[in-house]
């Protein structure tokens, strides 16, 4: 593969660190906080998005609770698949580190092609369920995720990545730019 399909894939793995609501998803047994994150591009509404496995305290649950999944916006809003392996290779979550407590706990967590752009999903338990955020740097600020958002000008061109946050110390909007 070329320089430019690496960046490609480096580039549209950091818009996945976008956040837009998490809520509570019961399938049995299962519980599940999602979507935590979504990559979204100019060229269409599909996306990739993140979910965290909790337990009944909303605690992350097992040792790599964070995973993706593809939102397949375009055929029906609740359809969803898994990554192919080329998508799984790009979007995948390369390491994760859990705490636990007695409410809730938190995943630091890197993705695969961005292994040194560290997040870290904090997720409580809240009326109803259980509530998550993303924090992260932004533009050199500690930030909780609002939106990222990719700019491609062709299929494997992009021209930015935009990143929008609220910072921690006072809640003013932050925004970063990467051009690759």
């Amino acid at each position: 593969m070329g320089s430019g399909f690496v960046r490609y894939v480096q580039l549209s793995v950091l818009v996945a660190l976008c956040v837009s609501f998490s809520m509570v998803v019961h399938a049995g047994d299962a519980r599940y906080v999602e979507p935590l994150l979504a990559v979204r591009k100019n060229t269409g509404v599909n996306r990739v998005e993140y979910g965290v496995r909790v337990d009944e305290a909303c605690r992350p649950a097992g040792s790599a609770p964070i995973y993706p999944y593809f939102r397949w916006l375009t055929r029906g809003p609740n359809l969803r698949r898994e990554l192919s392996l080329m998508e799984a290779r790009a979007y995948g979550v390369k390491e994760q580190k859990v705490r636990r407590t007695e409410r809730g706990g938190s995943v630091s967590f890197a993705l695969r092609a961005l292994p040194a752009r560290w997040m870290h999903l904090e997720v409580k338990a809240a009326a109803g369920g259980c509530a998550a955020r993303v924090l992260m740097k932004i533009g050199g600020h500690n930030a909780r995720l609002l939106d990222v958002y990719l700019v491609l000008t062709g299929p494997l061109n992009i021209d930015h990545v935009e990143v929008t946050g609220h910072k921690l110390v006072d809640e003013s909007r932050v925004i970063e730019r990467i051009s690759p």
